[in-house]
């Protein structure tokens, strides 16, 4: 897993939005000259109420695939990131789970801290899914059904093979109440 890039300063973070917890929606705040610098025909004085005509006020950040993203100081973070420091006061040391499983809703009732484990136990069914549940496909070499999953030590584990999808299904679902999966984990 490569190492995520560090956010801003809280007080950077603090200075830039407001976020409303109720909606889960982040606003830039008015910025001050001191934050701007002169362009080739612009001075200062005019990038900083040309920035804050523009965006002060305005919800912050943009669609990227699954989530949100934000540009601050010249870098794309995700915005829940940027939310939790804004809420929390600190970066967190593991990921944040969108619980709905939607990374769209960053509302704070939405997203808990997790470790990057647990967070994979809470995902959504992959889109190039046929079976209808993570974990159980089709084994053509035995000409059945077979359910795998991930133990608690990372390793992807065989529950078996099956003459029918659902049976797979059964011992699958079985195997993830023992596992600790999530109930919202393959949606």
């Amino acid at each position: 897993m490569s190492k995520r890039k560090p956010l801003p300063s809280v007080e950077i973070i603090k200075s830039r939005l407001r976020y409303d917890p109720q909606t889960g929606k982040c606003f830039w705040l008015p910025r001050p000259v001191s934050d701007f610098q002169a362009t080739h025909n612009r001075s200062p004085e005019a990038v900083a109420k040309w920035w804050n005509g523009r965006f002060a006020g305005k919800e912050a950040g943009s669609k990227q695939n699954n989530h949100y993203t934000c540009r601050i100081n010249g870098k794309d973070y995700f915005l829940h990131r940027v939310i939790w420091v804004l809420v929390c006061g600190k970066d967190l040391d593991g990921d944040i789970d969108h619980i709905n499983g939607d990374g769209f809703d960053n509302r704070l009732r939405n997203l808990r801290e997790v470790e990057v484990r647990e967070n994979t136990r809470n995902a959504k069914r992959r889109k190039d899914n046929r079976s209808g549940m993570t974990g159980v496909g089709y084994y053509a070499p035995k000409n059945m059904w077979r359910a795998r999953i991930n133990d608690n030590n990372g390793k992807t584990v065989t529950l078996g093979y099956f003459k029918t999808k659902e049976e797979a299904m059964v011992r699958r679902r079985q195997a993830e109440i023992r596992y600790g999966y999530h109930d919202n984990h393959g949606r």
